[in-house]
């Protein structure tokens, strides 16, 4: 009899680990690493000037000027025309690309009206998120996120003598860039110049001019632990049939 009890609990425990291994597989997060980041539709020619790097899970990147003025996408749109059509920023992988669509015009015109030399652009625009347009697939509860906004810190002087921004989180305004300014990866430096405080003295502050993006590889989900219900209801079924093979035995 006991020789049956014992087999009665092997086949039950086996059953229960079945149930349990035969659930749906979990997708895992994949690796990113991302080969280039090009901007088009700012000015002339494409802006493709941030060096490979790869993303961890839940990591982020943060891109913007890298040298001199390389990425000051309002001055690029002086000239309305040259920034006329769609905004669009296409993140490379080893996946393959991911094409973001700035909508709002974030990057080429950061404050309305535009930036001129005469009436330089509101200092900050706080990020927007960009809208996906196409890209590879990625497991479930892996997003590439991308936001776009703009940093300037350099053009305190009438009209503009205070830092200003659309929905910032800063409160009171402690700055002239979008919130957070910070990433695992960063490719941004402050650009030589500038820097003018109300009074049009030059003063410490970093004198960003600069679009910025902000790359996050947001990583949800990545396994399936049992939930407490489900391993309460799996032991009490192995006692019930315990408890049944014993009184059979008896």
């Amino acid at each position: 009899m006991k020789l049956r009890l014992l087999s009665v609990l092997f086949i039950a425990v086996m059953a229960i680990g079945i149930c349990v291994s035969a659930g749906p597989p979990v997708a895992q997060a994949v690796s990113l690493s991302v080969t280039s980041v090009t901007v088009t539709g700012i000015g002339g020619a494409p802006i493709s000037i941030w060096t490979p790097f790869a993303l961890g899970d839940n990591q982020s990147a943060l891109l913007a000027q890298n040298s001199g003025y390389n990425f000051d996408t309002s001055d690029f749109c002086i000239t309305p025309a040259n920034c006329a059509g769609p905004t669009t920023i296409t993140v490379a992988t080893n996946l393959g690309n991911f094409v973001f669509n700035d909508a709002s015009k974030v990057l080429g015109f950061p404050s309305v009206p535009a930036d001129t030399s005469l009436n330089p652009p509101l200092e900050t625009r706080e990020y927007l998120a960009a809208t996906q347009t196409s890209g590879p697939a990625l497991p479930a509860g892996q997003t590439l996120l991308l936001s776009v906004g703009y940093a300037d810190d350099a053009h305190f002087e009438s009209p503009h003598t205070a830092c200003s921004a659309t929905g910032t989180i800063d409160t009171p305004i402690v700055n002239c860039r979008p919130d957070p300014f910070t990433g695992d990866i960063v490719q941004a430096i402050a650009a030589a110049g500038g820097c003018l405080g109300a009074n049009g003295l030059t003063d410490t502050r970093s004198c960003f001019d600069s679009g910025v993006l902000r790359l996050v590889n947001q990583v949800v989900v990545i396994g399936k632990t049992p939930e407490p219900s489900t391993i309460f209801l799996l032991g009490a079924g192995l006692l019930g049939v315990a408890m049944w093979a014993r009184r059979r035995a008896s």
